[in-house]
């Protein structure tokens, strides 16, 4: 097998089992086992189970953002094409949405996407939009939000359409702008 290949091989036998273990508790002889090889074979490609846990974290990264930018639009079918692909590749956006976050090490992947997905929502607001800090405010929350509704949907097995799903989460936000943005009594 040609070294790109078996490289691509290892990092997709790798998502799997850092999304049901996590960084601490995945062996490299766990991800061997998972690719059909030997633990040697992933020290060729790798030089530590960091510098993986890395390319795999990078990879998820780029695959939800190629995903998502093909269709640059920000509306409710970005939100829509983001639970679809959360369903098609659940392992990937576990691993990037739910474990990466909760490791020291790692946390940076999570905070950098929710950043810029905030970011990418408020620089979609019409030219001369004014921005104010209750809008900054709850594009930062519900992109969070968002990454949380889509967790618990797949893992209560998808029981809702992602149409259904991506709707309930606009309901909220648009709920929780309204409540934000009311004076205080």
């Amino acid at each position: 097998m040609r070294r790109t290949d078996r490289r691509a091989q290892i990092l997709a036998s790798a998502v799997p089992v850092f999304a049901r273990h996590g960084f601490r508790d995945a062996s490299l002889d766990d991800i061997a086992a998972e690719a059909g090889i030997t633990r040697a074979v992933v020290y060729r490609h790798f030089d530590s189970k960091e510098e993986l846990y890395r390319a795999v974290l990078d990879a998820a990264r780029a695959a939800i953002r190629d995903e998502l930018q093909a269709d640059r639009q920000v509306g409710p079918d970005s939100v829509t094409a983001l639970i679809h692909a959360a369903g098609r590749d659940p392992d990937r956006f576990r691993l990037l949405f739910g474990r990466a976050r909760h490791e020291p090490d790692f946390a940076g992947y999570y905070e950098e996407f929710a950043e810029a997905s905030a970011n990418y929502v408020l620089d979609a607001l019409p030219d001369g939009y004014n921005v104010p800090r209750v809008t900054q405010f709850v594009a930062h929350l519900t992109t969070r939000q968002l990454f949380e509704a889509i967790l618990l949907w797949l893992d209560q097995d998808q029981p809702a359409t992602p149409e259904a799903l991506a709707g309930a989460i606009r309901g909220a936000a648009a709920a929780l702008t309204a409540a934000l943005s009311r004076p205080a009594r």
